[in-house]
């Protein structure tokens, strides 16, 4: 091999029958990061982390400091994957190598986080992806978000209207700058924006930074909001518009239902934020109730089939595509409660199981075209079906293992028959022309991240980090241990055989864990409890045996100051 070449060498002497450990440690410093011939930097030479690329080398060699970050990691780990866990091993497996997904990640010198679509379509931050991956990346790294939001707000259109990406590259070449926003007009673009920003405000504990960021950034949520509304005029729900599905081309009829459940999410999202103590806009909240009405009632008139059961994909036609109320997913993990309605809900699960299901994984949609009718969007299996059918499942009293058998049935063929987690793609061939279950399109990409709702569904976790409180609606019955989350907090909420409850904090960032509220199916600790402040390594334990709801197990438990 030409070029240069080196190597590394250590010098100890080991006594007969002895043991002895060396350690070689490698640095690299790359300040001057460009993107196509511009100078954007990194992070940890801008914030001065380290110095010097001795220096990032040597940040290893005490040990301490590398030992900690490798503790950490390995108790977040270890609430995904460890013998003790509830989680199928193929699960917690799967969802902890997602996180390879952020290898594309760009951490800029002024504090940026930006991230290609794929690497195959180098498309930057484009908002409905980032939706897809987004649960690990909030609950992980939750300062990542303000930066992108900014973005996308200054980049919205002059009738509120965000637009899709902070760079277009996917069909061309590598875009030539960053944060030159751009894009489709679509369903699922606006409306995350606004969800977004009500996420934020609900689940991240620092409420001055919080509060700031929702009051900067209300006038463009309330604009989208706005533009959803306007689009949706004619009927209550919005007209002709593109999603994450492109590929089904649903923006050809007036009405699809994944776009239209999107506007539902929108106008509930919008309404909580409306009502929130930094904005306080009682009169568009009032605003987004009625559209969201509305938008119900326009839902059960075009779109619902009560003869079959379920949801249409789209006006003037009977297809049923599997993963249309994605946007109830995203309620359900927030809080929000049903878009529509339960039953409506479970009936179209049924549907889409009985209906669209194969040996790889749900078909995207059937009834618009005979199958097999060769390659194509309806006749392929997208990442994101099958953990969503579950999640839903679960928050509505679906059988766990049946539900957990659904998601298997793709993440398996992945984990265990194709054996590529690291790159899983967006898109598996369907049936009948011989590309089943194959990789069909865009490597390296997010769409399976959406099974991180998953832990929340199987929890019925509920929190806010406004009001301090933390619930519990588990799907499993008995004896179970499960991950929790929330930004820069992993914990485990684990029930024993006498029913006492448990939530340890596995690991955490620079805040520990507060709460005022806490319970699980409604039991909670008893008085004097709570309010409690959890740090990794500390638990509370309630209920249980003859003596539930008085017996109180505290661990290194520390009182809220």
């Amino acid at each position: 091999m030409g070029g240069s070449h080196g190597g590394a060498v250590v010098r100890l002497v080991v006594a007969p029958h002895g043991t002895a450990s060396a350690t070689v440690s490698l640095g690299w410093y790359f300040p001057a990061r460009d993107f196509m011939g511009g100078l954007v930097g990194n992070f940890y030479a801008s914030s001065r982390l380290v110095h010097g690329s001795e220096e990032a080398a040597r940040t290893l060699l005490p040990g301490s400091e590398a030992a900690a970050d490798v503790r950490g990691w390995a108790s977040f780990a270890a609430t995904l994957s460890s013998p003790s866990s509830s989680l199928p091993a193929w699960l917690g497996d799967s969802l902890l190598n997602s996180l390879h997904h952020t290898r594309s990640v760009m951490w800029l010198a002024d504090g940026r986080w930006r991230q290609w679509e794929s690497y195959s379509c180098v498309n930057v931050d484009s908002v409905h992806n980032d939706g897809e991956r987004h649960i690990p990346y909030l609950m992980l790294w939750p300062d990542a978000l303000p930066s992108k939001m900014r973005a996308w707000a200054a980049g919205a259109m002059p009738d509120g209207m965000i637009q899709e990406q902070l760079a277009c590259g996917c069909m061309d070449g590598v875009p030539p700058r960053l944060d030159a926003p751009c894009g489709r007009v679509m369903g699922d673009v606006s409306s995350m924006f606004v969800v977004y920003l009500l996420e934020w405000w609900r689940w991240t504990a620092d409420e001055p930074s919080a509060a700031s960021l929702v009051v900067e950034l209300w006038p463009a949520a309330r604009a989208a909001a706005r533009w959803q509304m306007d689009r949706s005029a004619e009927s209550g729900l919005p007209t002709r518009l593109v999603d994450t599905y492109d590929g089904l081309r649903l923006s050809r009829y007036n009405v699809s239902c994944f776009s239209a459940l999107f506007h539902l999410l929108a106008m509930a999202a919008a309404r909580e934020l409306a009502l929130s103590p930094p904005v306080r806009d009682a009169a568009f909240a009032a605003e987004c109730d009625a559209a969201l009405a509305r938008g119900r009632a326009a839902m059960d008139a075009l779109l619902w089939v009560e003869g079959r059961g379920y949801y249409r994909s789209y006006t003037g036609g009977e297809a049923l595509m599997s993963d249309s109320l994605y946007a109830q997913v995203l309620a359900d993990t927030l809080g929000l409660g049903a878009l529509t309605s339960d039953a409506q809900v479970t009936r179209h699960l049924a549907a889409v199981l009985q209906r669209n299901d194969s040996p790889y994984g749900l078909l995207c949609q059937t009834g618009r075209y005979p199958l097999p009718a060769g390659a194509g969007a309806d006749n392929s299996i997208w990442m994101m079906a099958n953990p969503n059918w579950a999640s839903l499942s679960l928050r509505r009293g679906g059988d766990p293992h049946k539900a957990l058998s659904v998601v298997n049935k793709t993440f398996g063929w992945v984990r265990d028959t194709l054996a590529d987690q690291w790159n899983v793609v967006a898109v598996y061939g369907g049936l009948g022309y011989g590309a089943e279950g194959l990789p069909a399109a865009n490597s390296h990409y997010g769409y399976h991240l959406v099974a991180w709702h998953l832990l929340f569904a199987l929890t019925g976790q509920v929190y806010s980090a406004r009001s301090r409180s933390l619930t519990f609606a588990p799907a499993l019955r008995g004896r179970f241990e499960l991950p929790v989350l929330v930004p820069a907090v992993a914990a485990t909420l684990s029930r024993g055989s006498d029913g006492e409850c448990t939530l340890a904090v596995a690991a955490a960032g620079s805040a520990s864990l507060v709460l005022h509220t806490l319970s699980v199916d409604g039991v909670a600790p008893p008085a004097g409890v709570l309010p409690v402040k959890l740090a990794p390594g500390q638990r509370v334990s309630w209920g249980g045996g003859a003596g539930a709801r008085t017996k109180v197990t505290l661990s290194s438990l520390k009182p809220v100051d």
